[in-house]
């Protein structure tokens, strides 16, 4: 007799409780039978127990059923599972509910046969068993539940009114000022005895049995109460009905003030100073402390980004029974006198102290506190102590509301918020991290001195937009130095208060401070400033000289000694987006044998300044050179192919119009040139090797920005306005590397001076005192020429206009065009003059130069050589707008009156187009209204204006009803 017997396991098992298919064929009885087999323990010990059977054992089904259920034993298993159940105990902190269910599962494996009844009881033995509480254990045995869910209520309930009995006394007491001192674990030197510490007790330690619980004797009437505690809302958490605790008493946190705390007098608090994740800190040393807690502001300054704040679960109060509010628990590194832990430090909010230093760190790290030598040491290193009324750390505060300018970093003067600081005291500001997040700006760590109860802030705003700070608003603290302690000021910004000056202009609200960092006023600085800068200007007084001469000596640090003493912009970086482009270069260009030696003579002294290196870059242009008015020959290198593949940067230059129209009113000029601004800016590192180029003697690339690359100007402008944030268009104008300062007087102008100045040397910037005019009464400034009288042009420029020769090709003319439009606003009708000239300009005319033509060009010339002031616009007068027409073009006069003058603003005009030419002459007026209107629109727009036509027609659009087409559209614009 055969059997075959296969079997067959499911593609997909349980993990526990699975079954197994056993299909068997007996040739002899001719029956094939499956039977599901159901086993407690994994399909795949089935499987491994299956291939241990002797051949004999699977002869037949019967044996085969046999055979595996004596080699899987369920009986022992129930023994395992009793055992299990019987030993099942709580785990800490683990849910009631969840023990409970625990126990259910455990139960119906060890008893699978049992009566429920008896189950039920065994069940709620073992539950009142398992509890991790004796005062639990003894409150539910007393209640005599008789089922499982009923102990398990009267659990949830008892642990309710255990955690309020407990949560008055069960907690870890911080003694701020009590008279006992914890002395375990660490020395006191000359101390007289030992303080006894097992008065502190930290929630969680073991607890001290009592064979009377007063709370379990009063459980049967408290009943009441706690079913109406559990209807006013109390959470359940973690199996339990928890009592949330009052609410700590909110305080300063910014001042690390608490009200509601004893502290101890100035007399019995000391301080040491330690490193804090590597920033130094003082923090109090408190002996009567159990454990070490820190502020969560210091927190927020300290941390790392490996830093995690973990949840804690002790309860902590002060000398005064008042709970601090804990928000966590830190893996801190603190460094005492040069040794260096890992400490688990509690995070709190509403600390009286930065730090406070307990037993947990002393006693294991074996300080010993010396009082007779004033010391702290740990093994054999000391650091001195300090107290209270030694160093009084104070906050610093913004002293009047203003705007941060946008892109911009200010330095200013802020109140020290504490009277018993002298003048004079040196120390150091530790930035408020909650203002740097509640303004989105941020604020330098710097050292400087207290001068009348303020101190010097660095502030900067790295967003487009200002922001405004209120008064009152605490930007740091101020840690005075102790003398003994050099390297306090370590990664500080360093600020030097000779002087503070009030600059209510400097942000808009006004009343922040701007501080000047000027050298002292000596007589070999005035002698300086008075040979490298000579004022022409005979109209001033010595005394007015003078005191522009004092100004100028507080700053001569910006003045460059040479050609070779070249500023450095401080962190501003010109960089090349090419994207992913491969490198470009050009051929070299042959320049002729006496011009080799301007060309190694430029590359020597850019190697001097630092400006150039030796470069191995795959890219390359080629060097030009140009030459200048003087004659001499200018070093320019030709990055077209570079600029070509490079993203540009948008970033605008301000507008010449703008530009003169903000210097309105001033009576006094000072003109600032940069000794060559553009190689005062740094090159980024990894974008110097596209600004090579190649010399017959080498290559070579840039390490500052040089000339000719197409972002430059942006890259320049954009550095320019974020150094001189807050004071462009008002005390300054700045266009690249020009700088117009002005006043209406000299008090006023020199001020402003003062202002920019300490700006340009802050920044790291060099002027070229060959090329600054100091106080004149005129400025040339972009071709034009502005006064107190009003805007004229620059006579240098006539100059060249008035002998320029007679156009022979379009080119000629195109220049020629080009330089008279730059100056329309001064002439007249320029439009209707110039159009013989724009005439040969249209496609497919001939160049061909008739009398119509040169008498053009000769009134353009006597137009510009006697071309007018034009009046600077003031908002308080109304605009006059005179607009007239004719076959050719259309032009405006904007104009202001005076008294009984009237000052011409500015002219404008345009060539009419060919189709404009057909319209009628009320449409040709009514378009040169319109278009002068528009033209116009800055000034005209949100004021009323007056309006003067000679077309008398045009008094009938006042009451046209139902205008069409071209004049609606008109209108309606």
């Amino acid at each position: 007799e055969s059997s075959n017997i296969e079997h067959v396991m499911p593609s997909t098992q349980p993990n526990k409780l699975s079954q197994t298919q056993i299909t068997h064929t007996d040739q002899s009885h001719h029956f094939i039978g499956s039977l599901r087999l159901a086993v407690t323990c994994p399909w795949f010990k089935a499987q491994r127990i299956y291939l241990t059977l002797q051949d004999n054992e699977k002869t037949c089904f019967d044996d085969l059923v046999n055979a595996l259920q004596s080699r899987i034993q369920p009986d022992q298993q129930r023994k395992i599972h009793k055992l299990t159940f019987n030993a099942r105990k709580r785990k800490h902190g683990e849910n009631i509910v969840d023990l409970a269910t625990d126990l259910r599962q455990l139960a119906a494996l060890a008893y699978q046969n049992k009566d429920k009844s008896l189950v039920e009881e065994q069940l709620v033995e073992q539950f009142i068993r398992a509890l991790d509480s004796k005062e639990l254990r003894i409150g539910v045995s007393q209640s005599d539940p008789k089922s499982l869910d009923e102990a398990v209520k009267l659990a949830l309930r008892l642990e309710s009114i255990h955690l309020a009995e407990m949560k008055n006394n069960n907690t870890a007491k911080i003694n701020m000022a009590g008279d006992e001192r914890d002395t375990a674990g660490f020395d006191m030197a000359g101390a007289r005895d030992k303080r006894d510490t097992a008065g502190l007790n930290m929630t969680g330690a073991k607890e001290e049995d009592q064979s009377t619980p007063r709370w379990a004797k009063k459980y049967f009437d408290q009943q009441a109460e706690l079913m109406d505690k559990m209807k006013s809302g109390k959470r359940l958490q973690g199996g339990r009905f928890i009592e949330p605790p009052p609410a700590p008493k909110r305080v300063e946190t910014a001042e690390f003030r608490n009200k509601g705390k004893a502290s101890a007098t100035d007399d019995a608090t000391i301080f040491v100073n330690c490193r804090v994740n590597g920033y130094y800190v003082k923090a109090l040393v408190d002996t009567g402390a159990a454990v070490t807690i820190m502020h969560e502001d210091l927190l927020a300054r300290v941390r790392n980004k490996g830093t995690e704040v973990r949840r804690a679960t002790k309860t902590i109060v002060g000398a005064n029974n008042t709970p601090l509010n804990i928000i966590g628990i830190a893996e801190i590194d603190i460094s005492v006198c040069g040794n260096s832990v890992t400490h688990d430090v509690l995070i709190c909010n509403d600390l009286a102290q930065a730090m406070l230093i307990g037993v947990d760190f002393l006693k294991p790290n074996k300080c010993v506190i010396d009082f007779e030598k004033n010391t702290l040491r740990i093994k054999r290193e000391e650091e001195t102590l300090s107290y209270s009324n030694e160093r009084k750390v104070c906050r610093v505060t913004i002293a009047q509301s203003g705007v941060l300018p946008g892109n911009s970093m200010i330095t200013i003067a802020c109140k020290v918020e504490n009277g018993t600081i002298q003048n004079n005291k040196s120390g150091v500001l530790e930035p408020m991290v909650r203002f740097e997040e509640r303004y989105k700006t941020g604020i330098l760590k710097v050292a400087a001195t207290i001068q009348n109860g303020q101190i010097p802030v660095r502030l900067f705003n790295l967003g487009p937009k200002g922001k405004t700070i209120y008064k009152g608003s605490t930007v740091g603290e101020f840690w005075p130095l102790l003398e003994d302690k050099n390297t306090e000021t370590e990664n500080c910004y360093f600020i030097d208060t000779h002087i503070i000056e009030t600059d209510k202009k400097l942000m808009k609200g006004g009343g922040l401070c701007s501080v000047a960092t000027p050298s002292p006023v000596t007589k070999e600085n005035m002698d300086m400033v008075k040979e490298r800068f000579p004022i022409v200007n005979d109209s001033l007084l010595e005394s007015e000289k003078e005191s522009v001469y004092k100004v100028l000596a507080r700053h001569t640090v910006i003045v460059s000694g040479n050609k070779t003493d070249l500023g450095e912009v401080r962190d501003v970086q010109h960089f090349i987006n090419t994207g992913q482009h491969i490198p470009v270069k050009a051929t070299p260009r042959r320049f002729p044998f006496h011009k080799r030696e301007v060309v190694r003579e430029e590359v020597e002294s850019m190697l001097a300044s630092d400006v150039i290196e030796p470069s191995t870059s795959p890219w390359s242009a080629p060097v030009v050179l140009v030459r200048k008015k003087d004659g001499s020959e200018r070093f320019c290198i030709d990055y077209r192919k570079l600029n070509a593949i490079t993203k540009k940067d948008v970033f605008p230059l301000p507008r010449c119009d703008e530009i003169l129209e903000s210097l309105s009113g001033a009576a006094y000029f000072t003109h600032l040139d940069l000794v060559r601004g553009y190689w005062q800016i740094k090159v980024a590192e990894q974008d110097r090797e596209k600004k090579a180029f190649s010399t017959p003697d080498g290559h070579f690339q840039f390490k500052r920005m040089p000339f000719g690359l197409t972002n430059a100007p942006a890259t320049f402008q954009r550095a320019m306005n974020t150094i001189l944030a807050g004071l462009c268009w008002t005390d300054c104008v700045v266009y690249l590397d020009d700088i117009i300062v002005s006043g209406r007087t000299l008090e006023e102008h020199n001020q402003r001076l003062e202002n920019v100045l300490a700006r340009l040397e802050t920044a790291g910037l060099k002027l070229n005192a060959r090329k600054c005019e100091f106080i004149q009464q005129r400025s040339v400034i972009l071709g034009h020429v502005v006064s107190k009288e009003g805007i004229s042009t620059d006579p240098d420029k006539v100059k060249v206009l008035e002998k320029w020769p007679t156009p022979n090709n379009l080119l000629d003319l195109r220049s020629f065009l080009g330089c008279t439009g730059y100056y329309r606003q001064y002439i007249r009708d320029y439009a209707r003059i110039a159009e013989p000239l724009y005439r040969l300009e249209r496609k497919g005319t001939v160049f061909k130069w008739n009398d119509d033509c040169q008498k053009a060009f000769n009134i353009l010339k006597t137009k510009l050589i006697t071309a007018p002031i034009l009046s600077y616009p003031r908002l308080d007068i109304p605009f006059i707008l005179d607009t007239d027409a004719c076959d050719t073009g259309i032009g405006a006069v904007l104009s202001q009156r005076h008294g009984e003058d009237e000052k011409v603003i500015a002219y404008a005009a345009r060539s009419l187009s060919q189709a404009e030419r057909n319209y009628s002459t009320t449409r040709k007026e009514l378009l040169a209204l319109v278009w002068s209107m528009e033209h116009f629109a800055s000034y005209l727009i949100g004021k009323p204006f007056r309006a003067r036509s000679d077309h008398n027609a045009l008094r009938w659009i006042r009451n046209f009803k139902q205008p069409k087409e071209q004049v609606a559209r008109w209108i309606e614009r």
